[in-house]
């Protein structure tokens, strides 16, 4: 879901939000980086749960590189800012 600010303190609310969110996925980001290699460990060794894994190691790469973009949040609020 999507806050949008109706004043400067909103902005600068939801702009604290997002660093402190920015902050502890980036904190993690080694720990997902570990997780996907070990997925993709267990696939070259044909785990017997290797569609499973997969699954999860397709949505974990996927979210980890949205994240690390991390451009859409802080351009909706730079775009607040510019309306008030």
């Amino acid at each position: 879901m999507i806050f949008y600010a109706r004043d400067t303190p909103g902005v600068e609310e939801l702009m604290d939000q997002h660093q402190s969110r920015k902050t502890e996925i980036d904190a993690r980001q080694e720990s997902f980086q570990s997780v996907i290699a070990m997925g993709e460990e267990l696939l070259k060794r044909n785990h017997y749960a290797s569609n499973e894994v997969s699954f999860h190691h397709n949505s974990l790469s996927v979210l980890s590189a949205t994240f690390s973009q991390s451009t859409l949040f802080p351009c909706s609020l730079a775009n607040q800012l510019k309306r008030l």
